[in-house]
């Protein structure tokens, strides 16, 4: 069974898909309009996640409390600090505690990413300083960077962090 956050809110709600809510749609893909999905050791045969894509899907685990959590990181969630909010769904859920969280960050668009201005969703610039630069009037965006300064903003240990540095823009198994 899978379920998928439908991501309505983009507000950074989140959902916890418990036994109960499996129970209820047996089949997995219900409408769950919440941005971060929630699940626990405790919940078998059961995933959750997100396609691939240009942006990074976003994966967190305390292994310690047996919670994971998920979340599809568009440019325009990042400026929302999306990463930081799944952190904070582990740590109000079930209180998980920063220092013991593992998190995976998707294969994404690298700086090939580009665009002719300075990008309308990039609202706080301030957290975009080190990921948007231009060069010779092209706007390249590096949301891996972004998403490390939040993370450590949200004091995750780095060591406990994993980029995959594929870049799906130029590597054909995206």
């Amino acid at each position: 069974k899978m379920f998928m956050a439908d991501q309505v809110h983009k507000s950074g709600s989140y959902f916890e898909i418990t036994d109960d809510y499996v129970e209820a749609y047996p089949e997995g893909w219900s409408d769950i309009p919440e941005d971060i999905l929630v699940i626990s050791e405790n919940v078998p045969e059961v995933g959750i996640g997100h396609a691939v894509a240009d942006c990074p899907v976003i994966m967190m685990e305390d292994p310690i409390k047996g919670v994971s959590a998920v979340a599809h990181c568009s440019a325009e969630m990042i400026d929302k600090r999306l990463p930081m909010m799944v952190v904070d769904a582990l740590v109000e859920a079930y209180g998980s505690n920063e220092e013991d969280i593992i998190t995976y960050v998707s294969a994404c668009a690298g700086d090939n990413w580009t665009y002719d201005s300075f990008p309308k969703w990039a609202l706080d610039t301030k957290m975009w300083e080190e990921g948007i630069y231009e060069e010779n009037g092209i706007f390249h965006i590096d949301i891996r960077k972004v998403i490390r300064k939040q993370l450590e903003e949200r004091h995750i240990d780095l060591s406990n962090v994993t980029f995959n540095m594929d870049d799906t823009i130029t590597n054909p198994n995206y």
